[in-house]
């Protein structure tokens, strides 16, 4: 009522000839006050119906069973398949390799006929160890198993990883630099290994497959320090890489 006070007070410093229309002031009013009143109550309910909307449990879901993988990512991996995570580099959403597209086993069934395929060959040069199942790594596009051994040598860990080359030429003899042999064999197949004996650190075999799989199988200290002995030889390691059956495209 606070302005039709005012506008009394007003009409009474200045009076028209004809008077106030005191009937028509408080009818004016009437009006606004109901208008300001439906505002309000208009508002109220706008207000609860966006938060209802946001609180309930299906009003904002999104439907994403048929919503495909975006262009540039890899396709979803099945929730039974085993994987690493690649840590503060996944986030990124760039994994450092893209998968091969000639690729056609699924990651469950791969991670499972590679384990199948590396126990007994690792049981057989590490006896009494059993290698740790193979698992995805999404950041370098590829498979691998680690497994910490204790040996009569010493103790450290090894890691088979295999991916592929896709297109990319076998490396030639001219790039394998000091510390790297590099054997080519008839079958198309080539060895590369990298003597860590002199720096105690790791052995490195890397194998090419004329299919172009890459199997690379690293025996290293699992923390510089005590123990500086490797825990498989050069011999040890090159022929856990050569096992038969580690390759990509059975």
């Amino acid at each position: 009522m606070r302005n039709l006070t005012d506008e009394l007070y007003a009409a009474v410093d200045s009076p028209p000839p004809s008077g106030i229309d005191v009937d028509r002031l408080i009818t004016v009013e009437q009006r606004r006050t109901r208008r300001l009143r439906w505002a309000g109550g208009g508002a109220a309910l706008s207000a609860a119906v966006a938060v209802a909307f946001l609180v309930s449990p299906t009003a904002a879901r999104v439907d994403k069973t048929d919503a495909g993988p975006a262009t540039g990512e890899l396709a979803p991996v099945a929730a039974d398949c085993p994987r690493v995570s690649g840590g503060d580099r996944e986030r990124h959403g760039l994994p450092q390799y893209t998968r091969d597209p000639r690729l056609t086993e699924s990651c469950a069934d791969a991670t499972a006929r590679l384990t199948t395929v590396l126990r007994p060959a690792f049981s057989k040069i590490v006896p009494g160890m059993t290698a740790q199942g193979f698992v995805l790594n999404d950041y370098n596009a590829q498979y691998e198993s680690v497994t910490r051994v204790t040996t009569t040598a010493g103790a450290g860990k090894v890691k088979v990883m295999l991916r592929t080359t896709q297109t990319q030429p076998m490396p030639t003899a001219e790039e394998c630099k000091d510390g790297c042999s590099h054997e080519a064999r008839p079958d198309g197949t080539v060895i590369e290994v990298f003597d860590g004996t002199r720096e105690q650190i790791a052995h490195r075999v890397d194998v090419y497959l004329p299919d172009h799989t890459v199997i690379s199988v690293h025996a290293s200290l699992l923390a510089e320090g005590a123990d500086r002995h490797l825990p498989l030889s050069i011999a040890e390691t090159k022929a856990l890489a050569l096992t038969p059956g580690l390759t990509l495209f059975p």
